[in-house]
Formats: C-alpha cells, sequence, structure tokens
C-alpha cells in the first residue's frame, strides 16, 4: 500500500515541476517576442531633394534675372530685381533643405546603423533561447506523464487532481490536521469547509495573483509558487542583462544558454522524478 503522505507529496513535487517549468518556457517565449525586429532601411531625406529643387530654381531665376537686367527695355530692369530677389529666395531655400537633409539622412543612418546592431545581436539572444525551448519542452511532457500516471493509480477523487487541491491535501496530512482523504473528518472535507468560508482559493489564478494572502492557510502551494517564481526571476535577471545590451553584446549564443543553467535545472528535476517513478512502480499502495 502507498504511505498516503508520501504519495500526496510526490504529487505535490510533480504539479509543482510542472507550473515551474510552464513558466520557463511562457518567459522565454515572451523574451523572444520582445526582440527587435528588422529594421527598415535608412532612407534618403526629402528635404535634400526639395533643396537640390531650390537651388536648380534659384539658379534658373538667377540667370534669367541676369538677362532682365541687362535689358534696355523700359521696366524690364525692375523686373530682373524682383526676379533676382526671388532667386535669392530659391537659393537660400535650398542651401537649407540639403544642409537640414544630409544632416536628418546622416543621423537616419546613424539610427538605422544602431537598431540593426541591435537587430542582429538580437537574433543571437533568439536563437539561444529558441534552442532551449523544445527540450524544455519535451521535459515538461515527461514530467505530466508521470504526473497522469500518480494520478491513474486512482488513490485520489478527479476533483482534486489539480495543484491547488494536492498542495492543500498535503498540508492536511502533513501537519497531522486530518489523518485521511474521505469522511467527515477527512482531507477532502476539510477543503471544502475551507473553499466554503472563502478561508482558501481553489483557483490556480486567483492564488497567483493574491499570492501573499495565501501564505498562512495555503502555505504549501505558496511555498512551491513562490519558488517557481524565484527560479524564473533569477534567470530572467540574466537574460535582461543580454537584452539590455544589444548594443554591445559579446556573448555567442551556446554562452547564453550556459548562463541561463536551464540544462541543469533540467538534469536536477529528472533525477528527483528517477525517485518518484521508482516509487510508483515499487512502492506500496494506500487504502483509504
Amino acid at each position: 500500500m502507498y504511505d498516503l503522505k508520501t504519495y500526496l507529496r510526490n504529487v505535490y513535487e510533480l504539479e509543482a515541476s510542472s507550473f515551474e517549468q510552464k513558466r520557463t518556457i511562457s518567459s522565454l517565449k515572451s523574451r523572444i517576442s520582445s526582440l527587435p525586429s528588422k529594421p527598415s532601411e535608412a532612407s534618403t531625406s526629402c528635404s535634400i531633394f526639395l533643396g537640390v529643387i531650390g537651388l536648380g530654381i534659384g539658379a534658373a531665376l538667377g540667370f534669367w534675372a541676369l538677362t532682365l537686367l541687362s535689358s534696355n527695355e523700359p521696366f524690364v530692369p525692375i523686373f530682373g530685381l524682383l526676379v533676382l530677389v526671388g532667386a535669392g529666395f530659391f537659393l537660400f531655400w535650398g542651401v537649407i533643405g540639403t544642409f537640414v537633409g544630409t544632416s536628418e539622412t546622416v543621423n537616419d543612418k546613424r539610427r538605422y546603423d544602431a537598431a540593426l546592431t541591435r537587430y542582429n545581436n538580437g537574433l543571437t539572444v533568439r536563437t539561444a533561447l529558441a534552442s532551449e525551448i523544445p527540450a524544455l519542452k519535451s521535459k515538461l511532457a515527461s514530467t505530466q506523464q508521470l504526473l497522469r500516471a500518480y494520478y491513474a493509480k486512482g488513490i485520489l477523487h478527479d476533483k482534486y487532481k489539480n495543484f491547488v487541491a494536492v498542495a492543500y491535501l498535503l498540508d492536511c496530512i502533513d501537519t497531522g490536521r486530518c489523518t485521511q482523504l474521505d469522511g467527515p473528518n477527512g482531507a477532502y472535507n476539510q477543503f471544502e469547509l475551507e473553499v466554503r468560508m472563502d478561508r482558501i482559493s481553489s483557483q490556480l489564478d486567483t492564488v497567483i495573483d493574491k499570492l501573499d494572502q495565501i501564505r498562512q492557510n495555503q502555505y504549501s502551494l505558496y511555498a512551491a509558487i513562490t519558488q517557481a517564481n524565484r527560479t524564473n526571476e533569477h534567470m530572467l535577471q540574466k537574460l535582461d542583462g543580454y537584452c539590455r545590451n544589444l548594443e554591445s553584446l559579446n556573448s555567442s549564443s551556446e554562452e547564453i544558454r550556459r548562463s541561463l543553467n536551464t540544462a541543469n535545472r533540467t538534469a536536477e528535476l529528472t533525477r528527483k522524478e528517477i525517485s518518484y517513478r521508482n516509487y510508483l512502480d515499487h512502492g506500496t499502495r494506500y487504502s483509504n
């Protein structure tokens, strides 16, 4: 017969491991989607084209003004002066436009080069993260398979085959508040009573949103989620360090992968699950 406390402890650990792995995969996908996209090619500022047009018009008006000024016809030289003023305006406009356009083009090219550097270095980070996800998904699948095998033993009622319920049932059995699952004094009844009295939450999303509020009444669940958050935050701190320095990234994809430490964490979880599998295959069956 399986020892109830050991059985619940193993199921709880598998649920906690599954939760942590899902959070890690989700975080990596989120960081991949936040990496910069490929920038558009830098283009020549339209101010340059307007400036060139202004210079062309100014030059044409200038030559026309000189022709008019040299005329002996009445009032034509006066008109030539007006044309010369217009020529000066267009030449001034052309010089300013060309200067501004050149400055804008240089700045746009500088911004494009910086964005392209960030994009190329982002590809290095993206490659590192994307290469981690398949192995993490495979590990999660094996964890969930083992968890289903534990649930398939029929020790727990289907209603309580979830992370929140298992963590609470373990608290009841582990602290000695209950010695069995069913019955008026069993852990199932205690769980339902606490939910009805709104002392505990049966929804994982609600628990995550109100984590600090569940510490006293759902301690095992609080501890597991806190540990998962801590592990995830430690990984993200390293990852965010790379993402903040995409302008001058000096690390290869392989170096980034090693720094995230997911392979070591996966190996640690695998070692634990070997013992859970051995208990499932060779332990004695619990009878309520």
